[in-house]
Order: C-alpha cells, then structure tokens, then sequence
C-alpha cells in the first residue's frame, strides 16, 4: 500500500468533486481486457481489492490506473519476419524491398497478437486535496505525466497542475546540505548521495552506506562536484532518496503500524492515512527546504 517512489504536482484549481463524484466519472473509463489484435488497453481499476475506484481519508482521495499490455519479444518478430522474408525470396526469386518488409512485420505482429500474453500493470494516485497536490507513486516523471494526462481526460480536459519550481537549482541545494553536514528543519542526511562534475568530463561517483561526512566527499565538493542524488530521512519517521528533479524513490517508513485484528480493507485504510498524513508533512517540510514556488 505505501508507496515506494513519488512524483508529485501542484493542483492549480479548488477541486470541489466528492469522492462518489469522483468515483462515477472514473467508472466510465475502466480498464478493459487486451483482446484480439489490440496492443494495450488502459484504464481505471480498484487499488485494492473490495472493487471501488476510489477510496478516501477525508480530503485525501486514492484512485489507480491500471493497464494490461500485449508481450511480444522482438526476437520471435524477428524470427516470423525472416522466415517469412526466405519463403518469398524461395518463391519469387528476389528478396522483399524496405516497404514490402515493413508490411510483412506489421502483418506477422497482427497475426501474434491475439496469441500473446497480456501483462497486467498498475499506477496509484493520491490527491491531497488539502494542501492542492496530485502525487503519483512512481520515480518515472514520463508515467506520472501520462497518468495526470489521462486523468484529465477523465474529467472532460479540466485538471489544472503545474510542476515544483524552486528559486536554486536543487542540486545546488543538496551539495550545500553535505558540505555543511547538516539539513536545516526535520531533517538528517541519510548514508548516500551521487556526485557529477560539472566540466566536459561530467564524472560521476555514486556512495551507498557511506559516511557523507567523510573528507573524500568534502574534496569532491572543493572541487566543483555538486550532489545530483540524496538520501535523506525525515522526522525519523520516513527515508528516501531524492533527484535534482524532485523525484522521490526507495521510500520506507521507519515506524509500522503494530498487528490488529483488522480487515484487509481496514488495514489498507489505516495504511493509507499513516502515509498520507507522513508523505504530506514531509513534502511540506521538503517545499520549505528548498524553496519551491507555489503560486
């Protein structure tokens, strides 16, 4: 249930749907089964199990986007392709052209379809309505974008977000959080970072349960490297690594909830409160740090 990576974006607009609300529109695009000769389909599914689109902790809605994708390797293309290419040229006596090869890939690909196997895929998002936020759980920015794309053409084309924009370039900031050893408010740095030079050379090293205390991290520093990556941890309760692109990724949360004798339904609920109310403290506290602009 918690999410592991996030990308996040700012809601731009009041949202004023209620949770049914919300819950009807997205019915009306349902992942559909990838039959036949269709590649992929896409389309809104349960996060959980109990079969309702969209789930809610107050102001804080959960939805999901799944999607099912045909599976065909290129190398048993290839193979159904260059069979196909020797028969002809076995027949006709001269090999297929560029256009006529390009037709018989597009052919053979019609062919495998309805033979392949669909695999099945899965994209949360949370929208902290409280504090105008659509957070997507992954560390691609490419997917998060698709996912709000395809929201908003769930609403009808009304959604308007925008991306965090921060005054100083954010691995500017992270490089003065090591050199200084510390991160000012709830934070601590964690045991890794990524360092890139900046000349034409462009080295890169990467640390990984290292002491970023450490003299050799200060000399790269003094020497015009600059921390393109970051592990922090926040309020002692939450870790993560965090890019100059604002993604988050390898989140883990340091406090769990003790067993109870509750449902799964219930569990996932409780789940989603601990994470929603952890995750959006801490994106506050990382907005202040860096100084993201909000408008």
């Amino acid at each position: 249930m918690f999410f592991k990576a996030l990308v996040w974006f700012d809601l731009d607009e009041d949202w004023d749907l209620t949770p049914g609300e919300l819950e009807e529109i997205l019915a009306e695009f349902p992942l559909r089964p990838c039959e036949g000769t269709v590649a992929r389909t896409i389309g809104w599914v349960a996060p959980w199990t109990d079969g309702a689109l969209v789930r809610n902790q107050g102001r804080q809605y959960l939805a999901a986007l799944g999607w099912e994708q045909k599976v065909l390797p290129g190398a048993v293309i290839k193979k159904h392709l260059e069979e196909k290419c020797a028969e002809i040229e076995r027949q006709k006596g001269y090999k297929p052209g560029r256009k006529m090869v390009k037709d018989l890939k597009e052919q053979i690909i019609l062919e495998l379809l309805p033979k392949a196997f669909a695999k099945p895929g899965q994209l949360r998002v949370w929208l902290d309505l409280q504090r105008h936020r659509i957070v997507v759980a992954s560390s691609s920015t490419r997917a998060a974008e698709e996912l709000v794309e395809y929201l908003r053409n769930s609403l009808g084309g009304e959604l308007a977000v925008s991306t965090p924009e921060v005054p100083l370039a954010p691995a500017n900031t992270f490089t003065g959080w090591v050199a200084a050893r510390e991160v000012p408010g709830r934070w601590a740095l964690g045991d890794s970072c990524r360092i890139e030079g900046r000349d034409e050379d462009g080295a890169r090293i990467s640390y990984g349960r290292y002491d970023l205390a450490s003299d050799d991290i200060r000399h790269h520093l003094t020497q015009g490297c600059v921390v393109t990556k970051l592990a922090l941890v926040w309020n002692q309760r939450v870790s993560f690594t965090l890019t100059e692109r604002l993604q988050l990724s390898r989140i883990e949360f340091l406090e769990v909830r003790p067993d109870t004798d509750e449902t799964q339904e219930e569990a996932h609920d409780a789940d989603f409160a601990l994470m929603a109310g952890d995750l959006g403290e801490l994106l506050d506290d990382l907005i202040t740090a860096l100084g993201v602009e909000r408008e």
